[in-house]
């Protein structure tokens, strides 16, 4: 193998079988392919931490159009129940009416409700 020295350094141009016919070795190869993998393996990973942990968008914003009502939001506690929360709302109102109207809002198919869970309820205008 002859190397010529340049002025900015080492030239291997002279060699003709250094310039063409380029290969991986299989184990080049698998390197290669593992990296790509565990690039793509990293790329939906982040694609689906951004789509699990996105912060929905409230029903209230979402259902604002529909309603014209005031709502705020409230965190369930330990032993709320929907319909414990309907009737404290309610005041001269129907019950279920609330109970309903909250069910509707925060787009909910139950009453089962959990611990910390946001809800959007009706607030009495003056």
């Amino acid at each position: 193998m002859m190397i010529q020295t340049t002025e900015g350094g080492f030239s291997m141009s002279n060699h003709p079988s250094l310039t063409k016919n380029l290969r991986a070795t299989p184990r080049g190869v698998l390197v290669i392919r593992l990296f790509l993998a565990c690039v793509a393996l990293a790329v939906f990973a982040m694609l689906l931490a951004t789509v699990w942990f996105q912060q929905p968008i409230a029903p209230a914003i979402a259902a604002d159009e529909q309603s014209s009502g005031v709502y705020q939001m409230i965190v369930v506690q330990p032993g709320d129940t929907l319909w414990e929360i309907s009737s404290r709302l309610a005041q001269n109102n129907d019950r279920a009416a609330v109970l309903e109207q909250i069910m509707t809002y925060n787009d909910l198919e139950t009453s089962d409700l959990k611990i910390g869970q946001r809800l959007f309820v009706p607030v009495e205008q003056d």
